[in-house]
């Protein structure tokens, strides 16, 4: 009877030690678990076990008058027997279930170590930067295009809280940006970063970027983490500037292409009747002060009428081969004269010839070193080097593939802050008190419109650095054909002039000036006029020498019409085209249209002089 008891107890046991951690045993009878249900299988067989133990020792005692102790001894080993065979079917179907589930187990961990693996190859494989954090904002996860941008290693960044990581700017105020993580914290969605953020890196380094960061929810919906997927859009960034900033020079020009051009005008009058003036009077004279000051002013006023121009909305400029060692010499030199500046210029020999305006890279190298001289009002040193270079076109350059000549100009000054660095070219933006606006926006509206570049590095007290690219030829300075002035007219040659200018001032300027210097001159106000002056002396067989074309009239037949009829009139009329508006397509490539020479308002006489005597040949 005792040992059919432990026995039942036994199996019991067995249930009850697999039983979890504060379940009460009888708490188990209803669950679902392997041990529930050992346990309601072996509870009935233990109870029926002592029962009919107990009723078969009373009954065979009874009848067989054999003694207790030996019936429950053949009763127990036969209940042992039965029990282990019991136990075996038992241990038999709880194993296989018991098995199932460990290779169920193994396949999900397998399963699961497959999606990890895919899950971090896709991470890393993407272009974007990803980190995750957990619901306390410390980093859990990184790839490595976010330890590139944040330069901050994942071991490193671990455990971190994200704003030591991730430190985000606003690019224009340079202000401490909220990280998205923190509002999608707040309000469980998917929140985006705002325009003009800059991340700086640990090392230093910053880049535009732009991002969004989407909770992480459990089954529940509760927010345990956020991931934060962003990306460089520096060169993006950077291409928008660009185009803003050609667009603002676009609407700047076509007010001041117009302006420009009546000045212009205005401007050639004065300079020759200047030039009338001082040619009219004795070198001692009183007066020749007073116009020697007021040339001086003027060419202050052409200065800023080009720098207008520069932003209307014409063409090309008119290029040439040009020796950029010599003209940054002569310049520079020129506006660093008087001063406690000194110029540190270092140019190849052999370097080749720049295809450029003269007159408008003279003007960008002249702003430069004065603004470099007023940024160095102690002294200090301009350092100015040239190098040749291939461009390779790619994505990231803004040059197309060729030849150039990069130009570093680098001074010594107090440099200038980084939030100012967008606004810099901007025409009409200057942070000096006495300037116009108009100096670097100049420089930025002439080299690009060259084809070429310009780029600004800079850090208070430390200086600044422009790095300008223009186009290069093949040739050299020395393989260049020096031009000699072109010879007088001979004492029997009066050449006969045809000019053509919508202003009345200019037309009276020209014919008393080309008078002066033995011409004879007819001056009318349309190109209209112009073609049937021409038509009515080259009928009479004597065609004028040369037509001087002025190339906007308001109202009427301008020169660019009038050409090509006097040339369907006489294909060898010598024609000179004039114009206020120096960037027209046609001043830069005036001989497909048909003129022989240039001049550009405002001129001075002995200008107009040299195009005359380089174009007419006597018929």
């Amino acid at each position: 009877m005792a040992l059919t008891t432990a026995l039942a107890f036994v199996f019991l046991s067995l249930s009850a030690l697999l039983k979890e951690k504060d379940d009460l045993p009888l708490s188990l009878l209803t669950g679902t678990s392997t041990r529930s249900y050992l346990l309601r299988f072996l509870f009935p067989f233990a109870v029926l076990s002592i029962v009919l133990s107990d009723l078969v020792t009373l009954y065979f005692a009874r009848i067989t008058q054999i003694n207790p102790a030996l019936v429950s001894g053949i009763l127990a080993c036969v209940s042992v027997a039965i029990s282990l065979f019991v136990a075996t079917l038992i241990a038999q179907h709880v194993g296989g279930e018991i098995d199932q589930s460990r290779a169920a187990i193994k396949r999900s961990n397998e399963l699961l170590q497959v999606s990890e693996e895919k899950l971090l190859t896709t991470l890393n494989s993407i272009g974007d930067a990803v980190i995750a954090t957990d619901s306390e904002q410390k980093v859990v996860l990184m790839n490595p295009i976010a330890e590139k941008l944040t330069g901050w290693a994942l071991a490193e960044a671990l455990g971190r809280n994200i704003s030591e990581v991730f430190v985000i700017v606003n690019a224009k105020t340079r202000q401490p940006a909220q990280i998205p993580i923190e509002k999608v914290l707040a309000v469980g969605e998917i929140v985006g970063l705002a325009n003009h953020t800059v991340l700086v890196s640990r090392d230093g380094k910053e880049y535009q970027v732009a991002d969004s960061a989407a909770p992480i929810k459990d089954p529940t919906g509760v927010v345990t983490g956020v991931v934060m997927v962003f990306r460089d859009v520096t060169a993006e960034y950077l291409m928008q500037e660009e185009l803003h900033k050609v667009e603002r020079l676009k609407g700047i020009g076509m007010l001041a292409g117009g302006i420009a051009h009546d000045f212009n005008n205005i401007l050639t009058g004065i300079y020759g009747n200047i030039a009338l003036a001082r040619e009219a009077i004795c070198a001692d004279h009183p007066a020749i002060k007073a116009l020697a000051e007021s040339e001086l002013s003027l060419e202050r006023a052409v200065s800023l009428t080009r720098q207008l121009l520069t932003f209307s909305t014409g063409g090309s400029p008119v290029k040439e081969h040009v020796s950029l060692g010599s003209l940054i010499k002569e310049v520079a030199s020129f506006d660093l004269a008087g001063s406690n500046v000194k110029l540190v210029l270092d140019c190849p020999p052999d370097l080749q010839m720049a295809d450029v305006d003269r007159g408008q890279i003279q003007q960008v190298f002249s702003n430069l070193t004065v603004n470099a001289k007023e940024a160095m009002s102690s002294g200090g040193h301009l350092y100015i080097s040239l190098e040749p270079i291939d461009v390779v076109a790619d994505e990231e350059s803004r040059l197309s593939q060729g030849k150039y000549i990069k130009i570093i100009v680098r001074d010594e000054g107090c440099g200038i802050p980084p939030e100012l660095h967008q606004r810099i070219f901007d025409p009409y933006f200057s942070t000096k008190k006495t300037g116009n606006g108009l100096g670097l926006a100049t420089v930025f509206s002439i080299i690009k419109r060259h084809g070429g570049d310009i780029k600004l590095e800079s850090q208070v007290g430390s200086g600044t650095t422009f790095t300008l690219y223009l186009p290069a030829t093949e040739a050299t300075e020395d393989s260049v054909v020096k031009v000699s002035q072109p010879a007088s007219f001979a004492e029997d040659f009066k050449p006969r002039i045809l000019v053509m200018d919508d202003e009345e001032a200019i037309r009276k300027l020209v014919i008393r000036a080309l008078g002066r210097l033995g011409c004879e001159v007819t001056a009318v106000a349309d190109g209209k006029a112009a073609v049937e002056a021409y038509q009515r002396e080259f009928a009479n067989g004597q065609p004028f020498d040369a037509i001087i074309l002025d190339l906007t009239v308001p109202g009427g037949l301008g020169g660019a019409a009038a050409i090509g009829e006097i040339l369907s009139i006489d294909p060898d009329a010598v024609a000179i085209v004039s114009s206020g508006y120096a960037e027209d397509p046609i001043m830069a490539d005036y001989e497909k249209h048909g003129f022989k020479g240039i001049v550009c308002k405002p001129y001075r006489l002995n200008t107009l002089n040299t195009v005359l005597h380089s174009v007419i040949r006597r018929r």
